[in-house]
């Protein structure tokens, strides 16, 4: 749910957005069902049967570098890097999967995975959800800590066209992708 400190707050927090009619309580109990579920799991990583026994889910159209929010068919995902930043230090985003068919209407709750290809080792690394998105994740930011290939998974309220995600390392943007819900 929304990553506040204490139960009191994250009530609080839900009653505004629902008085103020950000949000559906359809959409609100979808995703406190979801945010309960997966903290009382333990962390795990699914072995080769349970992982072909999921559902593909659906993959966005990855748009051209430069093209503008406006000129992006709906259901596609556009990937940027800061400009001067040394191809040695980029990272790349590899995957990126909706547990839920597009266009994504608004106060639904989708699931998102994506991969980051971390090529350096040694490096600490962190998404968030980019400052300029009005979208609620759970959770809103995480470690992207080996090389190689990453996976992270998470619910995305959507409440806004898009949601764009950054990838860090301490506080520099390395990357950032947005899709486009509808």
């Amino acid at each position: 749910m929304l990553p506040l400190p204490h139960a009191g707050l994250r009530t609080s927090a839900i009653a505004v957005l629902l008085g103020l009619g950000i949000v559906s309580p359809r959409a609100v109990e979808n995703l406190v069902t979801r945010a309960d579920e997966r903290s009382a799991l333990p962390a795990r990583i699914a072995g080769e049967a349970a992982m072909a026994a999921q559902p593909m889910g659906v993959r966005p159209t990855v748009v051209p570098g430069g093209t503008s929010l406006e000129e992006a068919p709906s259901c596609s995902v556009a990937v940027t890097h800061p400009e001067g930043l040394p191809a040695d230090r980029r990272v790349a985003l590899t995957d990126l999967v909706s547990d839920q068919t597009c266009p994504a209407e608004l106060n639904t709750t989708i699931g998102l995975t994506f991969e980051i290809d971390n090529p350096k080792p040694g490096r600490n690394l962190w998404w968030r959800r980019a400052e300029s998105s009005f979208d609620v994740l759970y959770p809103s930011s995480g470690s992207i800590a080996a090389v190689g290939k990453n996976r992270v998974s998470l619910s995305n309220l959507v409440l806004d066209q898009t949601v764009t995600i950054e990838v860090l390392e301490a506080d520099q943007r390395l990357m950032s992708f947005t899709l486009k819900h509808f």
